[in-house]
Parts: structure tokens; sequence; C-alpha cells
């Protein structure tokens, strides 16, 4: 996806799997999923993408100290949301994005913390002996894990994200950017044998802007082994470059799922 001298860490995909974010040389820098372009964003280190893809948090020092801070994927609305006298770091969204959990050393010894982003309310989730780091969220945001030295060990335990009791999940050699592996995806593999375009017709039509030129066309998708339903594509005017498609994929057990705008 790129290709630099710099040093590049802590990628992060933006929910559509169209862009990532990474941290290069101490800068926030937006890639294309295809490479095609870069855009740098802002000072700052591990970037994490909201799970609707309208904000990235990550960690900033234009305080003096580590912060927690958000932006726009398009290099707006930069906003400063920690101020406590210790650093915070590690930034992981719930799953609803409307909470962050992160770590502090603001208490002396490095917890634990939620942010609940419409109220500015602070809940710690761990507290003890030992150090915790690497916080991540249980798919329905009721839970988080995370990496503590609590027993003398590296381990890996589980808190109410609420605040309570820890349960242990494991021992386990020292981690860095613990994650949950995602649920398996119910849709059948697709075959991917395109059919060429047919059934061509040009349509002219007047209107109040003018003559129009309207292209149609059929098109399908192999559907004898496992793949997708149908894909109906279309292109609204001139402007746009591209057809819009919708996608339909059978799921495994049965029915099928629509995807709109999948083309761009």
């Amino acid at each position: 996806l790129s290709e630099t001298p710099l040093d590049e860490r802590s990628p992060d995909w933006s929910p559509d799997g169209r862009r990532l974010v990474v941290e290069s040389a101490g800068v926030l820098v937006v890639v294309r999923a295809d490479g095609a372009r870069a855009q740098r964003l802002v000072a700052g280190r591990e970037p994490a993408w909201s799970p609707k893809g309208g904000r990235i948090a990550f960690v900033g020092s234009k305080a003096g100290s580590d912060d927690l801070y958000l932006i726009g994927p398009n290099g707006r609305g930069l906003r400063r949301i920690t101020t406590s006298p210790g650093a915070e770091t590690e930034p992981a969204w719930s799953p609803d994005g409307r909470r962050l959990a992160y770590v502090s050393n603001a208490a002396g010894a490095i917890k634990v913390n939620v942010l609940d982003l419409r109220r500015g309310t602070v809940t710690p989730v761990t507290d003890g002996l030992g150090d915790d780091r690497s916080p991540t969220w249980t798919a329905d945001g009721g839970g988080i894990a995370f990496a503590s030295t609590r027993a003398g060990r590296d381990a890996l335990l589980l808190a109410p994200s609420a605040g309570g009791v820890a349960v242990a999940l494991g021992s386990t050699p020292a981690v860095e950017q613990l994650r949950f592996r995602p649920s398996a995806s119910p849709e059948l593999r697709p075959d991917l044998d395109q059919r060429p375009p047919f059934d061509l017709s040009l349509v002219t039509r007047e209107g109040p802007r003018g003559r129009r030129f309207l292209l149609g066309f059929g098109s399908a998708t192999d559907n004898l082994g496992l793949g997708p339903v149908s894909i109906v594509a279309s292109r609204s005017s001139r402007v746009f470059p591209t057809m819009r498609a919708s996608q339909r994929i059978r799921l495994a057990g049965g029915g099928a799922r629509t995807y709109p705008q999948v083309g761009f």
C-alpha cells in the first residue's frame, strides 16, 4: 500500500475497508486501499478508526503530555478529549462508537478507563496492583479484555465495561494491540465467473437540461456455484465517471443480504 523509507506502524482499517489510517514517522496518514492516494492528517500516533467511519481517535502531544484527540478522516474537526495530568494512550472504540476505552497513568499505575464521548464522564474499568494495557471491547460492548501484570506475570483478563471484578482468561507472553477474532461471515464464497454485457440499448431523452443519452445493458454473475445472486448497477449522470452498484449475496443456511453502493 505504501512505498516510503519512513517507519510506519499502528495501521487501522476504515469500517468500509476502502481506506487505512497509519502512523508514519509521527504523522497520521490516510491511505486508500489500492495505494493510489495518501492524505496527511496531523501529528499523532496509535490511530483508531470509529465504527461508523466519521472520526479517528489518536494520541497526541500538542499540550505537552500524551492526550487523546479526535479528527475527521478528511483532516477536519480536530478536538482534544482528555485533559488529565497523566498520559492517556491506546484508544479503543466501543462497538456503538459512543465510548472510548484507553490506558491512563493519571492515578499512578497504568490502568484502563472508559470515556463517554457524549457525557464527557470517565469510568475506571480496572484497579489493583500491576499495569493494565491493550484494552479491546467485546462484540456486545459489555466487557473489555486487557493485558495485565497484576498477578506478577503477563495475563489476559476480562472486566465489565462499566467497571467491576475482572476474571482471568489465561496467561500469555507480553502482547500489544489485543483484539478479538471477528465473527465468521455467513456469506458464501463467490465463484466470480462474470458474463459479458448483453442486451445493449441506447435511449435518447430530451429534458430541461438538454438532450441526454442513456446506455443500458444487462450483466450477470454465474450463480451455478457458490456466490452472488445478482449485481444491479446504474450511472446517474455524466458527472459520475463510474457506476453505482448494489449486490445481493447468498448466505449459508439460506437467505440473502444486500449491500448498496458496492461500486466506487
